[in-house]
């Protein structure tokens, strides 16, 4: 396996490839772009991604652990295939203005995680624990949680998510009018 610790990685373009065996530790990546790649049997620990576009990225075999993602864009990830077998650490550390587009966040311990700022196009949160989660000014578009514990969850002046009332925890979330009347949209109801 290729070892690689403490490098600043800038402007790696990848198309189409197949990476393997290689392992990053505490690299930081600039500009860097994964477009159709697979990418199998690596371990990223403590990278931190600026400004960098994952596009159809398939993980087979790899880890992320404790990733800082920053003003990057993400399409077709799901990053249920990242979290390994550790249960105390995930793959992502903090988010700061992402962009994120048919991700699936999965059965992901999520609690008191910072999205806030970022934009969120039909993508899925699913059974995941979402406790004092911070979706403040976030951008929701198709965005959809089922079975998700968004207990003290903050999502004021967020805007088009998508939440069933009847199959997510809710309790002491935090909502701003007038987009919480759309939590109302899942009991199927008219409001005049």
């Amino acid at each position: 396996m290729d070892y690689v610790e403490n490098e600043k990685i800038k402007g790696l373009k990848f198309r189409d490839e197949i990476i393997s065996n290689r392992e990053y530790i505490d690299c930081e990546f600039y500009n860097c772009n994964f477009v159709d790649v697979e990418i199998n049997n690596c371990i990223f620990k403590e990278c931190t991604f600026y400004n960098c576009t994952m596009n159809n990225v398939i993980f087979k075999f790899s880890t992320m652990r404790n990733a800082t993602l920053n003003e990057s864009e993400f399409i077709g990830i799901n990053w249920n295939a990242l979290k390994g077998d550790s249960f105390s650490a995930g793959p992502i550390n903090k988010v700061r203005k992402c962009f994120f587009k048919y991700n699936n966040f999965i059965s992901m311990r999520l609690n008191s995680f910072n999205f806030s700022g970022s934009k969120f196009q039909e993508s899925l949160f699913e059974e995941c624990d979402l406790i004092d989660a911070n979706f403040k000014d976030v951008r929701f578009e198709s965005t959809q949680f089922i079975q998700c514990n968004m207990t003290r969850a903050d999502f004021r002046e967020a805007y088009g998510y998508i939440i069933d009332i009847q199959s997510n925890k809710l309790k002491k979330a935090k909502f701003s009018f007038p987009e919480v009347t759309n939590l109302l949209s899942s009991i199927d109801i008219v409001i005049d």
